[in-house]
């Protein structure tokens, strides 16, 4: 007795991964550039690559017509209001973005499994989108974040707790409470005991991972989350160069 497959079956035994992307600065182009590479090998591999319709129009405006049968992009929310004004803040639609998170990758993405009738095998995000790892964990999937800026910066993420308490403990030995004295420039230009970021000072941090005087945003809240994210993730592809950088990182 002979078997057959049918299309829809063929189509449900296929690896289908979803790719999440941050959609600002250099990130998207960073992970495309990565998806493409892995398309062109994984032939028989599906790719749907998430992100918001701005950005897509972006990255994509050349290269469209060159993306290989297997690659799909599909536009999430950014999470902007209909005839929103924006203020002239940089950060503002990055925030309206995060707060339309994780809802507009979820639609998107049962979006693209009805579409195509695959399964999602893996996740494949931007490491900034620490939630994806809940949506891997619900669909018992492997979930593979990709961390784009250079890898030491990784560092002052998962380690933001303990550079946050030693920061505080040196103000408090110092007696230091106006920000800007003698103490506070010292302290300032004490390096980093932590790992990967030992030839950096406090000054050389961000206000995300060294608020100082500000306030949180959902922007450094998210970022804060990176932490957790290590323990659970499957593999994570940093982007690394070994002869730009020292051996401790």
């Amino acid at each position: 007795m002979s078997s057959s497959i049918t299309p829809t079956q063929h189509a449900e035994n296929k690896m289908h991964v979803a790719v999440f992307a941050f959609p600002f600065g250099s990130h998207p182009l960073s992970l495309i550039d990565l998806v493409l590479k892995l398309a062109r090998v994984a032939q028989e591999t599906r790719f749907s690559f998430f992100n918001t319709e701005k950005s897509n129009n972006s990255i994509f405006l050349a290269s469209r017509t060159n993306l290989p049968d297997n690659v799909k992009a599909y536009n999430v929310a950014d999470g902007v209001p209909l005839n929103h004004v924006f203020s002239g803040d940089p950060k503002e639609r990055v925030e309206l973005f995060i707060k339309e998170t994780p809802e507009n990758f979820q639609t998107a993405l049962d979006m693209a499994v009805a579409e195509t009738g695959q399964k999602i095998s893996c996740l494949l995000t931007d490491a900034f989108l620490s939630f994806a790892g809940s949506i891997a964990e619900n669909l018992s999937i492997p979930w593979i974040p990709v961390w784009t800026p250079v890898p030491h910066s990784l560092s002052a993420h998962i380690y933001t707790d303990m550079i946050r308490q030693r920061y505080a403990h040196s103000l408090i030995h110092d007696g230091s409470n106006s920000g800007r004295d003698g103490n506070d420039v010292e302290l300032e230009d004490q390096t980093l005991e932590v790992p990967g970021l030992s030839e950096f000072h406090f000054a050389d941090l961000p206000a995300e991972v060294l608020p100082r005087d500000a306030q949180e945003t959902l922007f450094s809240c998210m970022l804060g989350q990176i932490r957790h994210m290590v323990p659970k993730v499957d593999t994570l592809v940093l982007n690394f160069y070994r002869e730009l950088y020292s051996e401790p990182l």
